[in-house]
C-alpha cells in the first residue's frame, strides 16, 4: 500500500498544477485548460452568474469568454492548501478584451485588473487507486478539477 504523500510532495503538487493551468490561461488556450476539468465537473462564476455548469458548458463559456479576449496574464498568483483535493487560488489578472465585455462593465481595448480566487476541489483520476506522488507531467494530469467555485471582479484603478 502506497504511504500518504508528503507535506512537501503535495505542495509541490499544488503549485506544479497553478503553473500549468496559469500557462494555459495566459495562452487563452481552451483545450489546454480543459484538459484539467473532470468530465464531471460543476463550475460556478459568480461574477458572470452562471452556476452549475457542467463540462461542455463550462467549454462554451470559455469558448465565449476566450473569443472577447486578446490577452490574458496571470500577474499574481497565491496557491494554498494543505491536501491535493482542496485548494484556493488567489490571482490578479490583467486582461485585454477585443469586444466589450457587458457582464463585467468592460470595454473594448481595456486593460482591466481582475482579482478573486478560485476554490477548487480536485479528484485523481489518474491510474492506480490514488496518486503516487509522481511529479511528472503524465502523472499530474491525473489530477482533475472536480468542482470550481470563481469569484473574480475588475478593479479600477
Amino acid at each position: 500500500m502506497a504511504s500518504r504523500p508528503t507535506t512537501e510532495a503535495v505542495q509541490k503538487l499544488i503549485q506544479a498544477r497553478s503553473s500549468a493551468l496559469e500557462e494555459a490561461f495566459g495562452k487563452i488556450d481552451i483545450e489546454q485548460v480543459m484538459s484539467w476539468q473532470s468530465k464531471d465537473v460543476s463550475f460556478d462564476d459568480v461574477a458572470l452568474n452562471k452556476f452549475g455548469m457542467d463540462y461542455c458548458t463550462l467549454k462554451a463559456m470559455f469558448a465565449e469568454n476566450f473569443g472577447l479576449m486578446s490577452s490574458l496574464k496571470i500577474i499574481k498568483s497565491t496557491t494554498t492548501g494543505v491536501t491535493p483535493e482542496f485548494v484556493t487560488w488567489e490571482m490578479e489578472i490583467e486582461v485585454s478584451y477585443k469586444q466589450d465585455e457587458p457582464a463585467l462593465g468592460i470595454q473594448k481595448g481595456q486593460v482591466t485588473l481582475l482579482k478573486g480566487v478560485a476554490i477548487q476541489w480536485w479528484r485523481w483520476e489518474g491510474e492506480g487507486d490514488k496518486w503516487s506522488g509522481d511529479l511528472s507531467t503524465p502523472s499530474l494530469k491525473g489530477w482533475k478539477v472536480l468542482k470550481e467555485n470563481d469569484y473574480f471582479i475588475p478593479v479600477s484603478g
